[in-house]
């Protein structure tokens, strides 16, 4: 079961992209849940942030779900990729960390990818039975800015069938 969602998550991923433009196709092979959450996240007003494993399509489907909220320029942050110069991969993380500040400051969303895999010292938290290492500086952004933090977690079954909860 697992190789049959993992080659129908990879293999088709064009085709998906595309076939799920049409909202009658979308509405019948992707089930959302947990819009509450991103509502009263969004009310707050202090800022939004995303907190996914690093998926493309929880991305697009993330983005779809705030833009009937009004925001629509949502970026997506991810985890450091691991280089050899340290000093470019902090001073990355610093002008990330700065461009979501200003966003969250605005009362905007903020995606960040949540695979810490690569990132520098990453806190392991339980999602759905899996441990998952997420990068510390969300949690430091939500910090300064009392923005609220709303985690997506994506799963699809053998059928096709893809469930977004937030």
């Amino acid at each position: 079961q697992a190789i049959t969602v993992n080659l129908m998550a990879n293999s088709w991923k064009s085709w998906r992209g595309q076939a799920l433009q049409a909202p009658p196709t979308l509405a019948r092979w992707v089930t959302i849940k947990g819009h509450e959450h991103l509502k009263a996240g969004l009310a707050r007003g202090n800022g939004l942030i995303v907190v996914f494993t690093h998926q493309a399509f929880i991305t697009q489907l993330t983005r779809r779900t705030l833009a009937a909220h009004e925001i629509h320029q949502v970026p997506v942050i991810a985890a450091n990729r691991p280089e050899a110069d340290r000093a470019a991969m902090a001073l990355r993380g610093f002008r990330h960390g700065q461009e979501g500040l200003e966003l969250l400051r605005r009362g905007q969303a903020l995606l960040i990818a949540g695979d810490g895999r690569n990132s520098i010292d990453p806190v392991r938290i339980s999602l759905y039975g899996r441990q998952l290492p997420l990068p510390r500086g969300f949690a430091v952004l939500a910090q300064i800015i009392q923005a609220a933090v709303v985690a997506a977690f994506g799963s699809m079954n053998s059928t096709g069938h893809f469930t977004l909860e937030f």
